[in-house]
């Protein structure tokens, strides 16, 4: 992990990912962070990153650092739906995102994929 202090502020400014790619935050108004299951557990931060297949979502532990990537959606063929928009439901621990024409959702532990509406 890489760190280093701002010469202006003096605060320690940390890249959280030295993922290869392009990684996106969410937009300014969409918090990105899933709180831990068990108190004390991972928290984990939400962000999208560049595959070959496409856009996907990865979630950063932030006690570890560890990136684990939670969607793979093969976005590579020619006018296939592409992973749009993103919202977390906290409470059911999942990615809400537009795929196409339907409104997905993502467990982000378990990966598990459903559809909400078309």
């Amino acid at each position: 992990m890489k760190d280093w202090l701002d010469p202006v502020t003096g605060r320690r400014i940390m890249l959280l990912s030295d993922r290869p790619g392009i990684n996106r935050s969410f937009y300014f108004h969409n918090n990105p962070f899933m709180p831990p299951v068990r108190p004390g557990g991972p928290e984990k931060m939400v962000f999208l990153g560049g595959t070959a297949s496409g856009n996907q979502y990865f979630a950063l532990d932030l006690k570890s650092f560890a990136i684990e990537q939670i969607t793979d959606i093969d976005q590579s063929a020619e006018g296939a739906p592409r992973i749009r928009g993103e919202l977390l439901a906290k409470k059911r621990r999942e990615i809400i995102y537009q795929l196409g024409k339907s409104v997905m959702a993502v467990n982000i532990d378990t990966k598990k994929i459903r559809t909400i509406a078309e």
